[in-house]
């Protein structure tokens, strides 16, 4: 976050281009890997967005924020994003009328909106798995990286290895 850059706004723009927690962003302008990846702005600190992502605000009477980040980073839905992504000079582009064609599960109603609840916050629980365990997993490829070099180059026996991990 050290990194982060500040710009003063006239508040007309300001007006315009305010993040809200809960905000969906889809990145627009990227590489072919990139572009169409989403997220939720998470905080109340005023920020605002750059122009090479659009904002989603979804009606949350209809539609979960979170549910939509959610589906929208899927699989199949960057599939099908991503088929109207258009070629630029080394970037491809999404714009929000094709972004708009392509069609994703919403469950509907009011037992939909809270089948939408109930989806977000189990694949949210998922997420945060990911983000705490994903330091553990680096470092034990790091062991696992450094062990295969010291087996396979001889500066370790096996007999010498004094390791056991458990599932």
């Amino acid at each position: 976050m050290d990194d982060l850059k500040y710009v003063t706004l006239p508040p007309k723009l300001l007006d315009r281009y305010l993040l809200k927690r809960g905000d969906v962003l889809f990145n627009r302008t990227n590489s072919q890997e990139h572009v169409g990846k989403v997220g939720v702005y998470r905080s109340d600190a005023p920020a605002v967005f750059a122009s090479y992502l659009i904002r989603l605000h979804p009606d949350v009477e209809q539609i979960d924020n979170y549910y939509l980040g959610q589906v929208l980073s899927a699989y199949p839905a960057q599939c099908r994003i991503k088929r109207y992504a258009t070629p630029g000079v080394q970037q491809v582009n999404i714009n929000a009328k094709n972004l708009g064609k392509a069609l994703i599960p919403i469950p509907t109603g009011a037992a939909g909106l809270e089948e939408q609840h109930q989806i977000a916050a189990l694949l949210e629980q998922a997420d945060e798995r990911v983000r705490c365990y994903g330091p553990v997993l680096k470092s034990l490829e790091q062991l696992k990286k450094s062990l295969m070099h010291d087996l396979l180059t001889g500066a370790v026996r096996v007999s010498d290895c004094d390791l056991t991990l458990s599932p």
